[in-house]
């Protein structure tokens, strides 16, 4: 119902605002420029993508939106939004600049709705709280998808991930744990997001990164970012690199680090390095 009340709003309109700089507000706003409208972004952080990529590729894909004609404004907070008769013509930015607007898209982001779960008596923190069998502090009662807390195994924390594949791969565990089955959830997290011709995939997550290392063309468009802690790979981001991405899955979930040398190499070397590991057990 969303997305058709977004494209009827945006049919006619001209000058098209987009409030939060994250995955859905990008792919609205590379969708409207390249259908001719002018379009502004306005994020209050001081980069686009902030909770959901590295630096490099954040400032990557900013490049990429302000190359269609959007205009990014960062750092920026909202002071109101003006209208008359029901509809918008100014979106006023807490400095005072007057955007002029005949359609908003707001897309700030989520929060979890747990009032029935909080009604029935289950434990919440930034979600459902759930154990890695996905049950809730209730024996008989299973929670997945965006509105769980869950123990992540691969970064030691507990978080809370709003991604299709995250529920489906949740409802797997819970499915196996509610017919009696030990399950433990334990998948890699991936996801994307298509912004006009930049296919953007990653896959892990990337918590005390201090090492990255770069493969591909990034003034061509096409890279991957392999992102380690220390030795450890935790996480890759690729654009338009869709074999990198499925070949970092794979490592992640096998725990396989490669080296710099392995990824210079590319990806049949690491592909090889993975079964070697494997193999060895």
């Amino acid at each position: 119902a969303d997305a058709r009340r977004l494209r009827e709003g945006t049919a006619e309109a001209q000058a098209v605002t987009v409030i939060g700089g994250g995955f859905i507000g990008l792919e609205v706003a590379a969708t409207m420029a390249l259908a001719g409208k002018t379009v502004t972004v306005v994020e209050a952080a001081d980069r686009l993508l902030g909770r959901a990529v590295s630096p490099r590729v954040a400032g990557f894909m900013r490049s990429y939106h302000e190359g269609l004609g959007i205009r990014v404004l960062t750092g920026t907070g909202i002071g109101e939004i003006e209208g008359t008769d029901g509809r918008v013509n100014a979106v006023v930015t807490e400095t005072g600049e007057h955007i002029a607007s005949d359609a908003v898209l707001v897309g700030i982001g989520a929060l979890p709705d747990t009032a029935l779960a909080e009604a029935a008596g289950l434990t919440c923190d930034n979600g459902i709280h759930v154990d890695a069998s996905c049950r809730t502090s209730a024996a008989d009662i299973y929670a997945i998808g965006d509105c769980v807390s869950f123990p992540h195994k691969a970064s030691g924390r507990r978080l809370r991930l709003e991604s299709v594949q995250n529920a489906t791969d949740q409802a797997r565990t819970a499915a196996k744990a509610m017919t009696g089955h030990h399950a433990e959830f334990d998948a890699v997290a991936w996801f994307w997001s298509d912004q006009g011709d930049r296919k953007l995939q990653m896959a892990g997550l990337a918590f005390d990164v201090d090492r990255e290392v770069v493969t591909g063309d990034e003034a061509g468009g096409a890279f991957a970012v392999f992102l380690f802690s220390g030795a450890r790979l935790v996480a890759v981001e690729t654009v338009n690199r869709p074999g990198e991405h499925m070949l970092a899955r794979r490592m992640l979930a096998a725990g396989f680090s490669p080296t710099e040398e392995e990824i210079a190499a590319g990806p049949a070397a690491m592909k090889a390095a993975l079964e070697r590991f494997t193999a060895a057990g």
